[in-house]
């Protein structure tokens, strides 16, 4: 979110020089900012943009984090974000504003898009600094992320909460937290789980109904595909503005999702570009 606010800093700068720079152009950020627009296109007013994560621990990469930390002393960089980022304070869009909140004193509930709720934090997204630009009228954007199960949950706030009191820093709230969990991992890594899994909840109104729209990604499942198609379509001379710009300002989301789909692996192929759902409210 800080590093977002920086580049942007730099659109002039890039303008003068006749420079095109998208940031944040992955899996998310960048196909989520998409999907942002692409769900605000359902309803006539949007009011609130939420992106929700659920993070199902152990995975794969927490894993190899410990392993790289125990092997060579180096702290794996999602890690360091990651904490970095639950820590705060963070930056939301509240009443058509930005303003900053502590996340470890504010809980919410997020669902799934199965319908299981379970109780997360506000987390820090670039996706809240850059939608509320590109998205006129929207009253709220924010980030949410639940941790399951309780226990890795308990042990990751404990360690972000130290650096918010400023007992620890990221880096060495980091290294304690993956240390912990690979002096014991019988116990913390035994199974592994789905990992991390994000989605986009929309309110807003539509013909004078409210409605809540709930969107994922089905077949865009690597970061390095948005980057690689974002990359090709400034190559072909599809972008022809200057500046340092988020995708949302200079893709559409439909050609985008279509074109990074074609790069999907054969057990994806049949699959939706997205699963979407609206449930009209009171």
């Amino acid at each position: 979110m800080r590093t977002t606010e920086k580049q942007l800093e730099l659109d002039s700068a890039a303008k003068e020089r006749e420079v095109t720079a998208v940031v944040g152009i992955g899996l998310d950020p960048g196909i989520d900012n998409l999907l942002a627009v692409h769900a605000g296109r359902q309803f006539d007013r949007v009011e609130a943009i939420q992106i929700q994560v659920h993070l199902a621990l152990p995975d794969e990469m927490l894993g190899e984090a410990v392993d790289l930390l125990h092997k060579s002393g180096r702290l794996d960089a999602s890690w360091l974000i990651a904490i970095r980022n639950i820590s705060g304070p963070i930056r939301v869009f509240r009443d058509g504003s930005f303003l900053d909140v502590n996340p470890l004193v504010n809980s919410v509930d997020i669902t799934t898009p199965e319908g299981v709720t379970m109780p997360g934090h506000p987390i820090a997204f670039p996706e809240v600094i850059t939608i509320p630009r590109y998205l006129p009228g929207v009253r709220e954007v924010s980030g949410a992320l639940a941790i399951t199960p309780s226990s890795f949950s308990e042990l990751l706030y404990n360690h972000t909460q130290r650096v918010s009191r400023g007992e620890l820093t990221v880096e060495d709230a980091t290294r304690s937290f993956l240390g912990t969990i690979g002096e014991d991992r019988e116990r913390w890594l035994k199974e592994v789980a789905s990992g991390w899994n994000s989605w986009l909840v929309v309110t807003g109104w539509k013909d004078g109904k409210k409605g809540r729209y709930t969107c994922l990604p089905a077949r865009i499942g690597f970061t390095s595909v948005p980057l690689a198609v974002a990359a090709l379509r400034i190559l072909r001379g599809e972008v022809s503005a200057f500046g340092v710009m988020p995708p949302e300002a200079c893709f559409e989301p439909m050609p985008f999702f279509e074109e990074v789909a074609q790069y999907a692996g054969p057990e994806d192929r049949e699959k939706p570009l997205f699963i979407e759902s609206m449930k009209w409210l009171p």
